[in-house]
């Protein structure tokens, strides 16, 4: 050892702890300053705090305190997703249903659908859960346009339940447009006469994804 070379005696309980800290700053001399919090110490500075990362989870030491409870009186807390279940189910969704819907990334498209049509929220959550799943297995894109559009039809008595899967896919409503009330009542009537007791039977081959089978079988029953 050099007359020159400097040196440093430490001594106490934590002196391993204190020589690894010193290892360290000297180390990052040769990155540049240390990303630090200094206090002012007459002419000087000394070391405060590290610099917060990103992942800084504990409050900001240097800002003045900001009283909550003024703030949060008048704060609503959100449904828990277990309420929002229940909610459903007293609806008329299954239980199972009403767990998966809420726990589904569809809960918000499902909660604006239910306030935006006036459809059964059970069948709402079907097309979601059941007939959009099955159609993508198939390789088909049910995107959140199809289906807007396949709850509008419904709203407005365009389409019938059956059709659902065929309106989801094409975007069109074409050759797919319910029949009902006087129109459906004449053509009971003509199958009636023609087929007899298979009427029903015979009117939901070839017009089944076109009418309500609870209207058809009410007529021919």
């Amino acid at each position: 050892m050099h007359k020159s070379d400097p040196f440093l005696i430490i001594g106490g309980k934590n002196s391993s702890e204190a020589l690894e800290v010193i290892k360290m700053r000297i180390e990052y001399l040769q990155k540049g300053i240390p990303e630090e919090t200094r206090f002012v110490d007459g002419e000087n500075t000394r070391y405060a705090r590290k610099l917060p990362g990103s992942a800084r989870m504990y409050p900001e030491p240097d800002l003045p305190k900001v009283p909550l409870k003024a703030i949060l009186k008048d704060v609503k807390l959100p449904q828990t997703l277990d309420t929002k279940a229940e909610a459903f189910e007293k609806m008329g969704i299954s239980k199972e249903q009403a767990v998966q819907i809420s726990r589904s990334k569809y809960l918000q498209l499902f909660e604006s659908f239910i306030e935006r049509y006036q459809i059964e929220p059970r069948l709402i959550a079907d097309i979601i859960l059941n007939k959009k799943k099955a159609l993508e297995r198939q390789g088909k894109t049910v995107t959140d346009e199809n289906l807007e559009f396949v709850l509008a039809e419904l709203s407005k008595n365009k389409i019938s339940k059956k059709a659902v899967e065929d309106v989801l896919t094409s975007g069109s409503i074409k050759g797919f447009e319910r029949i009902s009330g006087k129109e459906l009542e004449k053509l009971a009537g003509e199958y009636k006469a023609r087929f007899g007791n298979d009427a029903a039977k015979e009117l939901m081959k070839k017009y089944g994804k076109c009418v309500e089978s609870e209207e058809v079988f009410k007529l021919l029953k």
